[in-house]
């Protein structure tokens, strides 16, 4: 199995990040508002996971965290969400929360 890759997106990560969360039945109408605190898991050339944050000021709001339904069940979720929070760390945040809804 191919190494997956974190990275932070950048302009061109909003088509694959819009497709992600399309086929998980998330929100993706304001990520470009936000794009540079989302971070992408990749995995052979394709994004299999994504979580984004918005941060405002020292609280930050954990957004739009999803896994390829083929790549679930292999702790992607649980690294996307450890690299959010560690990022919402350095940037000065002290409460996270977390907006959910109903996805598939």
């Amino acid at each position: 199995m191919a190494e997956t890759e974190f990275t932070f997106a950048d302009a061109g990560a909003a088509e694959p990040i819009t497709q992600l969360l399309l086929e998980c039945g998330l929100p993706y109408e304001d990520i470009g508002n936000h794009l540079h605190n989302f971070i992408l898991a990749n995995r052979s050339g394709r994004t299999i996971g994504v979580v984004g944050l918005e941060l405002y000021g020292r609280i930050a709001l954990l957004r739009s965290l999803a896994v390829a339904v083929p790549d679930r069940g292999q702790g992607l979720a649980r690294a996307l969400f450890a690299r959010a929070a560690a990022h919402a760390l350095l940037q000065g945040v002290n409460a996270l929360y977390l907006l959910t809804t109903h996805g598939t």
